[in-house]
C-alpha cells in the first residue's frame, strides 16, 4: 500500500475532504505529529522514511531530507512556489516534483489590493486607534488613477492588472517573457525595472524567489522610487532586502509598504513591525476557502497520478519523468 505524508499546514484545515481523496484510493496516510506547523529539516528527516509521496507546504525539503527518503517517488507542492524544495536534489534521485499553480492566483491578487488599500488609507492604524478609544484624523492617499508597477506579469500579475483596470490605474510591468496578447488587450506598458521603480506610485511584486530575484529590491532600487510610493509584496520575502526596506521606510525614502511575506516566517525581532508606515500580515494571501479547496484537489491528484503511473498535471522537473518513460 502506498504511503503519503502530508505536511502542508493548511491541508485538511477546513474539512477532511483533502485526506478523503487519498483514502478513497487506498493510500495510507502517515501520521504527522507536527500537523498545523511548518516542518523543519530535522522534523522532516524523522518522518520521510518509508514514504512514497510527500505533500508539502512551506516545509524545508532540503537535500538532507531527500537523501533520507528511501521510497519517495513524488513531492507535491501545495501551491506554486517551490523555493523551499531542493528540486535538484530530488531530480538527482529520480523524484518527481509537482506543484499547483494558478489555484490561488485570484486569492493572492485580491490580497495585493487589500494591502494597497490598507497602507494607502492607513486602515490597520485607524482600526487600532478606534479600538483604543481614540478618534484620530488620518489623511490617506487615493488609489484610483494612480500608476501601478508590476514586477512580474505571470498569472497573479495579470490578475492584479485586471483588477487595476477597474480602478482606472495606469499599469506598467517588468516581465522577461511577456504575453503580447495580454499587453495589447489591457494596455499594460512593458518597461525596464529602473523605469518602473522611478515612475510607479505603487510597486507590487509578483515573481518567484530564485537566485536571480533574491534581494531584487534593495537599497539602490528603493532609492529610485518616489518618496510618495508604496511597495507591496505578496510573492516571497527574500525578494526584498528587509534591512534596506526598514531604512527606506524610517527615512521616508518611500511612503509605505504592505508585506504578506517575510524572509523568515514566523519572524523574530522584526524591526519593520515597529513602523507605522508598514502593514504586515502572516502570509495569508493564498488562503481563501476557494483557493484551499482547489489546491487540495490538485496537489493530491498530482501525487495520485505519479503513484498510479500517469503524468501529473503540473511537473516542475519534467526531465525526471522523461527518463522514467524511456
Amino acid at each position: 500500500m502506498p504511503r503519503v505524508l502530508v505536511t502542508a499546514r493548511i491541508f485538511g484545515h477546513l474539512s477532511e475532504e483533502g485526506f478523503d481523496i487519498f483514502r478513497r484510493k487506498g493510500i495510507d496516510l502517515v501520521p504527522n505529529p507536527f500537523r498545523g506547523k511548518g516542518l523543519t529539516e530535522g522534523q522532516l528527516v524523522q518522518l520521510i522514511g518509508g514514504v512514497d509521496g510527500l505533500l508539502t507546504g512551506v516545509d524545508q525539503v532540503t537535500r538532507a531530507v531527500v537523501e533520507k527518503a528511501d521510497r519517495l517517488k513524488v513531492i507535491s507542492k501545495f501551491g506554486a512556489g517551490v523555493d523551499n524544495i531542493d528540486v535538484q536534489a530530488a531530480s538527482d534521485k529520480g523524484i518527481i516534483v509537482t506543484n499547483a499553480p494558478g489555484v490561488n492566483s485570484d486569492a493572492v491578487a485580491d490580497m495585493a489590493f487589500a494591502l494597497i488599500f490598507a497602507i494607502a488609507r492607513k486602515v490597520p492604524f485607524a482600526v487600532d486607534r478606534v479600538k483604543k478609544g481614540e478618534w484620530p484624523l488620518l489623511v490617506g492617499t487615493e488609489v484610483y488613477g494612480k500608476s501601478l508597477g508590476l514586477i512580474g506579469l505571470g498569472e497573479i500579475g495579470k490578475r492584479v492588472a485586471r483588477r487595476a483596470c477597474g480602478f482606472g490605474m495606469r499599469i506598467m510591468a517588468c516581465e522577461i517573457s511577456p504575453d503580447e496578447a495580454f499587453l495589447h488587450e489591457t494596455g499594460v506598458r512593458l518597461v525596464a525595472l529602473d523605469t518602473l521603480l522611478r515612475e510607479a506610485d505603487i510597486v507590487s511584486i509578483h515573481v518567484p524567489l530564485t537566485g536571480a530575484t533574491k534581494h531584487l529590491i534593495g537599497r539602490k532600487e528603493l532609492s529610485m522610487m518616489k518618496p510618495s510610493a508604496f511597495l507591496i509584496n505578496t510573492a516571497r520575502g527574500g525578494i526584498v532586502d528587509e534591512d534596506a526596506l526598514y531604512e527606506a521606510l524610517q527615512s521616508a525614502t518611500i511612503a509605505g509598504a504592505g508585506l504578506d511575506v517575510l524572509q523568515s516566517e514566523p519572524p523574530k525581532d522584526l524591526k519593520l513591525a515597529n513602523l507605522d508606515n508598514c502593514v504586515l500580515t502572516p502570509h495569508i494571501s493564498p488562503f481563501t476557502k476557494e483557493a484551499i479547496e482547489g489546491a487540495e484537489r490538485l496537489s493530491a491528484q498530482n501525487i495520485i497520478d505519479v503513484l498510479e503511473g500517469r503524468s501529473p498535471t503540473y511537473i516542475v522537473n519534467p526531465q525526471v519523468l522523461r527518463s522514467k518513460q524511456e
